[in-house]
Protein backbone atom coordinates (compact mmCIF):
# COMPACT_ATOMS: atom_id res chain seq x y z
CA UNK A 1 0.00 0.00 0.00
CA UNK A 2 2.81 2.78 0.90
CA UNK A 3 4.48 1.81 -2.20
CA UNK A 4 1.61 4.40 -3.72
CA UNK A 5 4.49 7.24 -2.11
CA UNK A 6 7.38 6.40 -3.27
CA UNK A 7 5.06 5.92 -7.05
CA UNK A 8 3.62 9.36 -6.51
CA UNK A 9 6.56 10.70 -4.79
CA UNK A 10 8.44 9.98 -8.47
CA UNK A 11 5.98 11.63 -10.46
CA UNK A 12 5.41 14.82 -8.17
CA UNK A 13 9.44 14.92 -8.46
CA UNK A 14 9.00 14.38 -12.33
CA UNK A 15 7.02 17.59 -12.33
CA UNK A 16 8.67 19.48 -10.04
CA UNK A 17 12.29 18.94 -12.40
CA UNK A 18 9.85 19.55 -15.01
CA UNK A 19 8.63 23.06 -13.92
CA UNK A 20 11.79 23.81 -12.42
CA UNK A 21 14.02 23.39 -16.00
CA UNK A 22 11.59 25.30 -18.14
CA UNK A 23 9.50 28.60 -18.31
CA UNK A 24 6.01 26.96 -17.84
CA UNK A 25 3.21 29.39 -16.78
CA UNK A 26 2.58 27.06 -14.38
CA UNK A 27 5.19 27.67 -12.18
CA UNK A 28 6.85 29.87 -9.62
CA UNK A 29 10.75 30.48 -8.90
CA UNK A 30 12.16 27.22 -7.16
CA UNK A 31 13.38 27.11 -3.70
CA UNK A 32 17.05 26.13 -3.23
CA UNK A 33 16.57 23.82 -0.51
CA UNK A 34 14.18 21.31 -2.79
CA UNK A 35 17.72 20.08 -4.77
CA UNK A 36 19.48 18.39 -1.73
CA UNK A 37 16.06 16.86 -0.60
CA UNK A 38 15.88 15.51 -4.03
CA UNK A 39 19.33 13.84 -4.28
CA UNK A 40 19.08 12.72 -0.69
CA UNK A 41 15.99 10.79 -1.82
CA UNK A 42 17.12 9.70 -4.81
CA UNK A 43 20.81 8.29 -3.25
CA UNK A 44 18.71 6.40 -0.43
CA UNK A 45 16.03 4.76 -3.18
CA UNK A 46 19.84 3.56 -4.65
CA UNK A 47 21.18 2.30 -2.05
CA UNK A 48 18.08 0.35 -0.59
CA UNK A 49 17.62 -1.85 -3.87
CA UNK A 50 21.17 -3.05 -3.50
CA UNK A 51 20.12 -5.36 -1.64
CA UNK A 52 19.90 -8.83 -3.02
CA UNK A 53 16.20 -9.18 -1.46
CA UNK A 54 15.10 -5.99 -0.46
CA UNK A 55 11.85 -6.33 2.38
CA UNK A 56 10.43 -2.55 2.90
CA UNK A 57 10.51 0.64 1.34
CA UNK A 58 13.35 3.22 1.00
CA UNK A 59 13.74 5.64 3.83
CA UNK A 60 12.04 8.21 1.79
CA UNK A 61 8.63 6.90 2.78
CA UNK A 62 7.44 6.36 5.96
CA UNK A 63 5.22 3.17 7.20
CA UNK A 64 3.16 3.30 10.52
CA UNK A 65 4.30 -0.06 11.85
CA UNK A 66 2.77 -0.70 14.33
CA UNK A 67 -0.58 0.55 13.06
CA UNK A 68 -3.33 1.60 15.27
CA UNK A 69 -6.91 0.45 14.57
CA UNK A 70 -9.88 1.98 16.41
CA UNK A 71 -11.90 -0.18 18.55
CA UNK A 72 -15.03 -1.58 17.32
CA UNK A 73 -17.91 -3.83 17.88
CA UNK A 74 -19.59 -6.23 16.12
CA UNK A 75 -22.04 -9.16 16.51
CA UNK A 76 -20.94 -12.54 16.83
CA UNK A 77 -23.60 -15.54 16.88
CA UNK A 78 -26.50 -14.63 19.47
CA UNK A 79 -23.98 -12.08 20.84
CA UNK A 80 -21.67 -9.21 20.51
CA UNK A 81 -17.90 -8.99 20.61
CA UNK A 82 -16.33 -5.72 21.13
CA UNK A 83 -12.50 -5.41 19.84
CA UNK A 84 -10.15 -2.72 21.29
CA UNK A 85 -6.03 -2.14 21.79
CA UNK A 86 -5.65 -3.03 18.62
CA UNK A 87 -1.99 -2.89 16.75
CA UNK A 88 -1.09 -4.21 13.93
CA UNK A 89 2.87 -5.46 13.36
CA UNK A 90 4.57 -6.54 10.32
CA UNK A 91 3.67 -3.87 7.99
CA UNK A 92 7.00 -2.34 7.40
CA UNK A 93 7.90 -5.75 6.32
CA UNK A 94 6.89 -5.62 2.98
CA UNK A 95 7.61 -6.82 -0.74
CA UNK A 96 6.92 -5.32 -3.71
CA UNK A 97 5.41 -7.86 -6.11
CA UNK A 98 3.87 -5.52 -8.86
CA UNK A 99 3.75 -1.84 -9.13
CA UNK A 100 2.49 -0.27 -12.35
CA UNK A 101 2.25 3.43 -12.94
CA UNK A 102 -0.12 4.84 -16.06
CA UNK A 103 1.60 8.22 -16.29
CA UNK A 104 -1.17 9.65 -18.89
CA UNK A 105 -3.99 8.80 -16.57
CA UNK A 106 -1.87 9.06 -13.97
CA UNK A 107 -3.22 5.52 -11.89
CA UNK A 108 -1.14 3.57 -10.38
CA UNK A 109 -1.61 -0.18 -9.18
CA UNK A 110 0.24 -1.87 -6.83
CA UNK A 111 0.49 -5.48 -5.39
CA UNK A 112 2.39 -6.17 -1.80
CA UNK A 113 2.63 -9.47 -0.07
CA UNK A 114 4.19 -9.87 3.18
CA UNK A 115 5.26 -13.35 5.27
CA UNK A 116 3.28 -12.07 7.95
CA UNK A 117 0.77 -9.70 10.29
CA UNK A 118 0.04 -9.82 13.47
CA UNK A 119 -2.59 -8.05 15.05
CA UNK A 120 -2.61 -7.73 19.05
CA UNK A 121 -5.19 -6.47 21.08
CA UNK A 122 -8.14 -7.22 23.84
CA UNK A 123 -11.50 -8.15 23.38
CA UNK A 124 -14.87 -8.41 25.70
CA UNK A 125 -18.46 -10.04 25.07
CA UNK A 126 -21.60 -9.40 26.31
CA UNK A 127 -21.51 -12.76 28.21
CA UNK A 128 -18.99 -11.50 30.49
CA UNK A 129 -15.75 -13.12 28.93
CA UNK A 130 -13.01 -10.74 28.48
CA UNK A 131 -9.15 -10.76 28.11
CA UNK A 132 -6.71 -10.10 25.44
CA UNK A 133 -5.86 -12.04 21.79
CA UNK A 134 -3.39 -12.26 18.81
CA UNK A 135 -4.50 -12.36 15.72
CA UNK A 136 -1.42 -13.71 12.89
CA UNK A 137 -1.70 -13.74 9.27
CA UNK A 138 0.35 -15.47 7.16
CA UNK A 139 1.38 -15.01 3.38
CA UNK A 140 -0.48 -11.72 3.19
CA UNK A 141 -1.20 -10.21 -0.45
CA UNK A 142 -2.48 -6.61 -0.39
CA UNK A 143 -3.52 -5.01 -3.74
CA UNK A 144 -4.17 -1.36 -4.39
CA UNK A 145 -5.32 1.35 -6.88
CA UNK A 146 -5.19 4.80 -6.88
CA UNK A 147 -5.54 7.98 -9.25
CA UNK A 148 -4.02 11.20 -9.14
CA UNK A 149 -6.11 14.37 -10.44
CA UNK A 150 -5.84 17.97 -10.91
CA UNK A 151 -8.69 19.83 -9.36
CA UNK A 152 -10.18 23.31 -10.47
CA UNK A 153 -7.63 25.34 -8.56
CA UNK A 154 -4.88 23.48 -10.39
CA UNK A 155 -3.85 21.17 -7.23
CA UNK A 156 -3.25 17.29 -7.77
CA UNK A 157 -5.14 15.34 -5.35
CA UNK A 158 -5.31 11.66 -4.79
CA UNK A 159 -8.71 10.30 -5.95
CA UNK A 160 -10.09 6.87 -5.96
CA UNK A 161 -8.01 4.94 -3.00
CA UNK A 162 -9.02 1.02 -3.58
CA UNK A 163 -7.77 -1.48 -0.99
CA UNK A 164 -8.03 -4.96 -0.40
CA UNK A 165 -5.91 -7.87 1.24
CA UNK A 166 -6.24 -11.49 1.33
CA UNK A 167 -4.14 -14.11 3.04
CA UNK A 168 -3.58 -17.62 2.60
CA UNK A 169 -3.37 -18.65 6.41
CA UNK A 170 -4.21 -17.52 10.07
CA UNK A 171 -3.84 -18.47 13.51
CA UNK A 172 -4.97 -17.11 16.34
CA UNK A 173 -5.71 -17.35 20.25
CA UNK A 174 -8.57 -15.49 22.54
CA UNK A 175 -7.94 -16.05 26.40
CA UNK A 176 -10.35 -16.60 29.25
CA UNK A 177 -13.10 -17.44 26.79
CA UNK A 178 -14.83 -19.65 29.57
CA UNK A 179 -17.75 -21.92 28.58
CA UNK A 180 -18.08 -19.30 25.13
CA UNK A 181 -14.94 -20.99 23.90
CA UNK A 182 -16.91 -24.03 22.21
CA UNK A 183 -19.65 -21.76 20.74
CA UNK A 184 -16.51 -19.53 19.34
CA UNK A 185 -14.59 -22.75 18.23
CA UNK A 186 -17.47 -24.11 15.96
CA UNK A 187 -17.97 -20.83 14.52
CA UNK A 188 -14.24 -20.86 13.51
CA UNK A 189 -14.36 -24.31 12.19
CA UNK A 190 -17.25 -23.28 10.19
CA UNK A 191 -16.60 -20.00 8.85
CA UNK A 192 -12.05 -20.35 9.44
CA UNK A 193 -11.79 -16.48 7.91
CA UNK A 194 -14.74 -15.16 10.75
CA UNK A 195 -12.05 -12.93 12.69
CA UNK A 196 -9.94 -12.10 9.98
CA UNK A 197 -13.03 -10.80 8.25
CA UNK A 198 -14.34 -8.54 11.07
CA UNK A 199 -10.82 -7.09 11.39
CA UNK A 200 -10.67 -6.67 7.80
CA UNK A 201 -13.22 -3.56 6.91
CA UNK A 202 -11.32 -1.52 10.16
CA UNK A 203 -7.54 -1.99 9.23
CA UNK A 204 -8.54 -1.08 5.42
CA UNK A 205 -10.55 2.12 6.45
CA UNK A 206 -7.54 2.82 9.14
CA UNK A 207 -4.82 1.78 6.14
CA UNK A 208 -7.11 4.50 3.50
CA UNK A 209 -6.97 7.27 5.96
CA UNK A 210 -3.78 7.05 6.61
CA UNK A 211 -2.65 6.74 3.29
CA UNK A 212 -4.70 9.79 1.82
CA UNK A 213 -3.30 11.60 4.55
CA UNK A 214 -0.20 11.29 3.66
CA UNK A 215 -0.49 11.46 -0.13
CA UNK A 216 -2.22 14.56 0.69
CA UNK A 217 0.42 15.93 2.93
CA UNK A 218 3.43 15.12 0.60
CA UNK A 219 1.42 16.36 -2.50
CA UNK A 220 1.67 20.08 0.05
CA UNK A 221 5.39 19.76 0.80
CA UNK A 222 6.52 18.84 -2.72
CA UNK A 223 3.59 21.04 -4.55
CA UNK A 224 2.19 23.56 -3.07
CA UNK A 225 4.85 25.31 -0.74
CA UNK A 226 6.41 25.95 -4.39
CA UNK A 227 3.53 27.48 -6.05
CA UNK A 228 3.35 25.09 -8.74
CA UNK A 229 -0.33 25.16 -9.70
CA UNK A 230 -1.01 22.83 -13.04
CA UNK A 231 -3.63 23.11 -15.47
CA UNK A 232 -6.63 20.49 -15.40
CA UNK A 233 -7.57 20.72 -19.17
CA UNK A 234 -4.35 19.03 -19.93
CA UNK A 235 -2.77 16.22 -18.26
CA UNK A 236 0.27 16.98 -16.37
CA UNK A 237 2.08 14.53 -18.96
CA UNK A 238 1.39 16.04 -21.99
CA UNK A 239 2.03 19.03 -20.45
CA UNK A 240 5.56 18.04 -20.06
CA UNK A 241 5.64 16.74 -23.41
CA UNK A 242 5.01 20.32 -24.68
CA UNK A 243 7.44 21.71 -22.40
CA UNK A 244 10.02 19.12 -24.09
CA UNK A 245 9.31 19.88 -27.40
CA UNK A 246 10.33 23.57 -26.33
CA UNK A 247 13.37 22.44 -24.67
CA UNK A 248 14.44 20.72 -27.70
CA UNK A 249 14.17 23.94 -29.89
CA UNK A 250 15.61 26.26 -27.30
CA UNK A 251 19.01 23.76 -26.75
CA UNK A 252 19.46 24.05 -30.71
CA UNK A 253 18.44 20.14 -31.33
CA UNK A 254 15.64 21.66 -34.39
CA UNK A 255 17.73 21.39 -36.57
CA UNK A 256 19.67 18.58 -35.23
CA UNK A 257 23.08 18.62 -37.05
CA UNK A 258 24.48 15.04 -37.75
CA UNK A 259 28.35 14.66 -37.87
CA UNK A 260 30.17 14.38 -40.72
CA UNK A 261 30.24 10.89 -42.35
CA UNK A 262 32.91 9.16 -44.35
CA UNK A 263 33.04 5.86 -45.83
CA UNK A 264 36.03 4.39 -47.97
CA UNK A 265 35.88 1.08 -50.34
CA UNK A 266 38.55 0.16 -52.60
CA UNK A 267 39.10 3.30 -54.71
CA UNK A 268 36.08 5.05 -53.92
CA UNK A 269 35.02 7.51 -50.88
CA UNK A 270 31.93 9.18 -50.06
CA UNK A 271 31.70 11.89 -47.44
CA UNK A 272 28.38 13.26 -46.20
CA UNK A 273 28.36 16.73 -44.72
CA UNK A 274 26.16 19.61 -43.63
CA UNK A 275 23.37 16.90 -42.43
CA UNK A 276 20.41 18.63 -40.72
CA UNK A 277 17.36 17.13 -39.87
CA UNK A 278 14.68 19.71 -38.98
CA UNK A 279 11.08 18.72 -37.18
CA UNK A 280 12.72 16.65 -34.37
CA UNK A 281 10.85 18.89 -32.09
CA UNK A 282 7.47 18.18 -33.64
CA UNK A 283 6.76 14.85 -32.02
CA UNK A 284 3.84 13.89 -29.80
CA UNK A 285 3.04 10.63 -27.55
CA UNK A 286 1.37 8.53 -29.64
CA UNK A 287 0.11 5.63 -26.95
CA UNK A 288 0.72 5.34 -23.34
CA UNK A 289 3.91 5.99 -21.38
CA UNK A 290 3.52 3.13 -18.51
CA UNK A 291 6.33 2.66 -16.04
CA UNK A 292 6.32 -0.92 -14.11
CA UNK A 293 8.31 -2.43 -10.80
CA UNK A 294 7.95 -6.70 -11.43
CA UNK A 295 10.62 -9.35 -9.67
CA UNK A 296 12.83 -5.88 -8.73
CA UNK A 297 13.51 -5.03 -12.66
CA UNK A 298 11.36 -1.57 -13.94
CA UNK A 299 10.67 -1.36 -17.17
CA UNK A 300 9.36 1.44 -19.09
CA UNK A 301 7.65 1.51 -22.23
CA UNK A 302 7.17 4.86 -24.44
CA UNK A 303 5.10 5.27 -27.55
CA UNK A 304 5.54 8.55 -29.38
CA UNK A 305 5.61 9.87 -33.24
CA UNK A 306 6.45 12.90 -35.03
CA UNK A 307 5.40 15.10 -37.73
CA UNK A 308 6.65 15.50 -41.30
CA UNK A 309 10.53 15.25 -40.85
CA UNK A 310 12.78 17.06 -43.24
CA UNK A 311 16.50 16.65 -43.82
CA UNK A 312 19.45 17.76 -46.52
CA UNK A 313 22.87 16.39 -46.45
CA UNK A 314 26.02 17.39 -48.79
CA UNK A 315 27.71 14.88 -50.85
CA UNK A 316 30.97 13.90 -52.25
CA UNK A 317 32.07 10.82 -54.28
CA UNK A 318 36.02 10.77 -54.53
CA UNK A 319 37.84 8.06 -56.83
CA UNK A 320 41.60 7.72 -56.34
CA UNK A 321 41.76 9.92 -53.65
CA UNK A 322 40.17 13.00 -55.10
CA UNK A 323 41.89 12.68 -58.20
CA UNK A 324 38.28 12.73 -59.68
CA UNK A 325 35.51 13.86 -57.50
CA UNK A 326 31.77 14.65 -57.71
CA UNK A 327 29.59 16.50 -55.31
CA UNK A 328 25.85 17.34 -54.92
CA UNK A 329 22.96 17.68 -52.51
CA UNK A 330 20.10 15.63 -51.02
CA UNK A 331 17.03 17.18 -49.99
CA UNK A 332 14.39 14.11 -48.12
CA UNK A 333 11.29 13.93 -46.26
CA UNK A 334 9.41 11.71 -44.08
CA UNK A 335 5.82 12.00 -43.76
CA UNK A 336 5.74 10.98 -40.26
CA UNK A 337 7.93 8.19 -37.52
CA UNK A 338 6.38 6.29 -35.11
CA UNK A 339 8.18 4.42 -32.22
CA UNK A 340 8.02 2.12 -29.50
CA UNK A 341 10.61 1.44 -27.27
CA UNK A 342 10.28 -0.46 -24.28
CA UNK A 343 13.70 -0.60 -21.69
CA UNK A 344 13.97 -2.31 -18.54
CA UNK A 345 16.64 -1.75 -16.05
CA UNK A 346 17.07 -3.59 -12.42
CA UNK A 347 16.44 -1.25 -9.68
CA UNK A 348 19.87 -2.15 -8.19
CA UNK A 349 21.39 0.72 -10.92
CA UNK A 350 24.69 -1.01 -10.44
CA UNK A 351 23.60 -3.86 -13.19
CA UNK A 352 23.00 -2.81 -16.72
CA UNK A 353 19.59 -1.96 -18.92
CA UNK A 354 18.77 -3.77 -21.61
CA UNK A 355 15.92 -3.11 -24.30
CA UNK A 356 13.05 -5.37 -24.36
CA UNK A 357 11.59 -4.05 -27.91
CA UNK A 358 12.20 -1.81 -30.33
CA UNK A 359 9.66 -1.07 -33.37
CA UNK A 360 10.03 1.57 -36.13
CA UNK A 361 7.18 2.58 -38.57
CA UNK A 362 7.85 5.29 -40.99
CA UNK A 363 5.26 7.15 -43.48
CA UNK A 364 6.22 8.39 -46.92
CA UNK A 365 9.64 8.80 -47.89
CA UNK A 366 10.53 11.85 -50.77
CA UNK A 367 13.66 12.48 -51.83
CA UNK A 368 15.19 15.30 -54.34
CA UNK A 369 18.65 15.00 -55.85
CA UNK A 370 21.12 17.48 -57.53
CA UNK A 371 24.87 17.34 -58.40
CA UNK A 372 24.34 13.88 -59.85
CA UNK A 373 23.73 14.74 -63.50
CA UNK A 374 21.16 12.11 -64.89
CA UNK A 375 21.39 9.64 -62.01
CA UNK A 376 19.46 12.31 -60.38
CA UNK A 377 16.35 11.23 -62.05
CA UNK A 378 17.18 7.71 -61.61
CA UNK A 379 17.52 7.93 -57.94
CA UNK A 380 14.79 10.03 -57.25
CA UNK A 381 12.71 7.71 -58.85
CA UNK A 382 14.10 5.11 -57.13
CA UNK A 383 14.02 6.70 -53.86
CA UNK A 384 10.22 7.86 -54.19
CA UNK A 385 8.67 4.68 -55.86
CA UNK A 386 10.34 1.64 -54.29
CA UNK A 387 10.43 2.15 -50.83
CA UNK A 388 7.30 3.79 -50.53
CA UNK A 389 5.64 0.32 -51.82
CA UNK A 390 8.42 -1.35 -49.07
CA UNK A 391 8.24 0.70 -46.18
CA UNK A 392 7.73 -1.82 -43.56
CA UNK A 393 11.02 -3.47 -45.25
CA UNK A 394 12.55 -0.69 -45.08
CA UNK A 395 11.80 0.24 -41.72
CA UNK A 396 12.40 -3.54 -41.00
CA UNK A 397 15.93 -3.05 -42.52
CA UNK A 398 16.60 0.09 -40.34
CA UNK A 399 15.23 -1.29 -36.81
CA UNK A 400 18.09 -3.91 -36.79
CA UNK A 401 20.76 -1.99 -36.75
CA UNK A 402 19.38 0.58 -34.70
CA UNK A 403 18.48 -1.75 -32.15
CA UNK A 404 22.20 -3.06 -32.46
CA UNK A 405 22.93 0.61 -31.77
CA UNK A 406 20.81 1.23 -28.37
CA UNK A 407 21.88 -2.41 -27.10
CA UNK A 408 25.38 -1.26 -27.21
CA UNK A 409 24.36 1.81 -25.79
CA UNK A 410 22.44 0.40 -22.80
CA UNK A 411 25.82 -2.06 -22.60
CA UNK A 412 28.30 0.41 -21.60
CA UNK A 413 26.38 3.00 -19.31
CA UNK A 414 27.07 3.08 -15.75
CA UNK A 415 23.52 3.94 -14.92
CA UNK A 416 23.99 4.49 -11.29
CA UNK A 417 27.40 6.77 -12.32
CA UNK A 418 25.23 8.80 -14.35
CA UNK A 419 22.12 9.37 -12.36
CA UNK A 420 24.59 10.57 -9.43
CA UNK A 421 26.45 12.99 -11.74
CA UNK A 422 23.61 14.82 -13.31
CA UNK A 423 21.50 14.95 -10.22
CA UNK A 424 25.18 16.43 -8.33
CA UNK A 425 24.66 18.73 -11.78
CA UNK A 426 21.29 19.81 -11.16
CA UNK A 427 22.14 20.31 -7.55
CA UNK A 428 25.00 22.78 -8.10
CA UNK A 429 23.52 24.83 -11.68
CA UNK A 430 19.55 24.00 -11.33
CA UNK A 431 17.85 24.76 -14.83
CA UNK A 432 21.41 25.86 -16.29
CA UNK A 433 22.91 21.86 -16.18
CA UNK A 434 23.87 20.69 -19.06
CA UNK A 435 23.06 16.86 -19.51
CA UNK A 436 25.97 14.67 -21.30
CA UNK A 437 24.33 12.24 -23.53
CA UNK A 438 27.63 10.70 -24.93
CA UNK A 439 27.30 7.84 -22.75
CA UNK A 440 29.80 5.84 -24.36
CA UNK A 441 32.56 8.09 -25.17
CA UNK A 442 34.34 8.09 -22.15
CA UNK A 443 34.05 7.56 -18.49
CA UNK A 444 31.71 9.56 -16.77
CA UNK A 445 33.33 11.83 -13.77
CA UNK A 446 31.56 11.32 -10.35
Amino acid sequence: MYQFQAGISLILQAIIVHASLTNSRYRLPKPAYYDRRLSSQLFHVIEFYKQPDPVGLPAMVSIPDPLSIPPFRQSVAFTAMEMRDLMTYGLSRLRVRLFEAELSSMALRVELTMDELMVNGSYAINMGSSGPFWLKMKNVRTLGNVSLEVDREGILRAQDIELDIGIEDMAMDFQNLGWFGRVFQGLVNAAPNMVFDMVKPYMLKEVHAKLQDEIDSQIERQVDDRGIVLANSIAPLDLFVSEARWLLRTKGYDPYVVPDYRNSLSIFSILLSNTQLHGLSNFFRSGELEIAVQNNTMSCTVQVGTGRIEGSTRWQLSVVRDVLSRSGAIFFSVEFIQLSIKVSQPLDLRKKPSLMDFQLKLGNIQIFSSGAGSMDYLLEAGVNILPNLLRSQVANAIEKPLRVRIREKLECINVEQFVKRHVADYERRGANMEVDWRLCERKLEK
